[in-house]
């Protein structure tokens, strides 16, 4: 199923949540002697939508009225909503002191799960 939210977009009004600048993230590489690649195959849908948010994105199709439960593709929001859920959940796990980096990737994994996000473990 694929809706088109541009005219919905039009009326959501811009969250105030800044994205990671590329800049800022290989500055953060220079001192690492490790990091982590992530592949989130669930990605947006990893996220529960708010009763509001299910009423806005719901949408009517010949087999009848649904309503998202899960945060769909194309929404303004949805982008800034997911770094603000990547980050709460991995805080801890940033620029950690070279001692530590090595022995976080396990650690990484759970602290995911416990969020309901999960990640293709064959491809961390």
């Amino acid at each position: 199923m694929c809706s088109d939210y541009r005219v919905v977009n039009e009326f959501i009004k811009l969250s105030r949540y800044p994205l990671p600048l590329i800049d800022d993230l290989v500055i953060g590489f220079e001192s690492a002697m490790w990091f982590m690649s992530v592949d989130m195959p669930s990605g947006f849908w990893a996220v529960l939508m708010t009763e509001r948010a299910k009423l806005v994105s719901a949408f009517i199709c010949p087999f009848g009225h649904f309503q998202w439960i899960r945060m769909p593709f194309g929404l303004k929001n949805a982008p800034l909503i997911y770094q603000a859920v990547i980050n709460n959940c991995l805080w801890g796990f940033v620029r950690l002191p070279p001692e530590e980096e090595a022995l976080v990737d396990r650690d990484v994994l759970e602290f995911l799960k416990l969020d309901g996000l999960d990640a293709d473990r064959a491809r961390v």
